[in-house]
């Protein structure tokens, strides 16, 4: 099973240590460690979410990575910023068809939020075909979203993509395992 781990996961490792999910992401990384699931993430969307703190952040946060042999994956997008007004600049040539199909899963709420990362996010794990999009924020959208992502998955790559809290991201590789 392929997991891609958003920042918004990530940084429950940092934010809250001992949170519930943060433990979930650390179930993760665990049985990324042992071969158990294959981990996946973005350092492009990550710095740019980060900012400036991002050096510090990957510093803290390298060493699980690298043990638990999280694979880097990019997004197709042409761009190293991922900014509001970067993308609008964009064409739609070069945002691709998979940009406009993702922001319309996400429907409304993408444009009130302004939750360009976890666009980026989405599209990246869509593009490598990740089984489970595992995000601290998944709490945050109504169900519809995960479906529509899921539908989205399933015609771009025949296969789908659970949209999911890290907490149901473990439970789902723990059973397949």
């Amino acid at each position: 099973m392929r997991v891609y781990l958003d920042t918004a996961s990530l940084s429950l490792l940092i934010e809250q240590k001992t949170a519930p999910e943060a433990e979930a992401v650390r179930g993760l990384l665990e049985l990324g460690r042992g071969g158990g699931v294959q981990l996946l993430h973005s350092m492009v969307v990550d710095s740019w979410l980060w900012g400036g703190r991002s050096a510090g952040r990957q510093a803290a946060l390298e060493p699980e990575l690298l043990a638990a042999h999280v694979q880097d994956v990019r997004s197709t997008l042409p761009i190293t910023k991922f900014s509001t007004s970067a993308l609008q600049k964009l064409t739609a040539e070069q945002k691709g068809p998979l940009y406009p199909r993702v922001t319309q899963a996400y429907a409304r709420w993408f444009y009130q939020r302004s939750e360009i990362g976890l666009i980026i996010h989405t599209l990246t794990s869509l593009q490598h075909a990740a089984d489970v999009l595992a995000t601290g924020e998944a709490a945050k959208w109504p169900r519809f979203v995960g479906a529509n992502l899921d539908h989205l998955a399933r015609q771009e790559n025949q296969k789908g993509l659970t949209f999911a809290l890290p907490s149901r991201a473990l439970e789902l590789v723990q059973t397949t395992a």
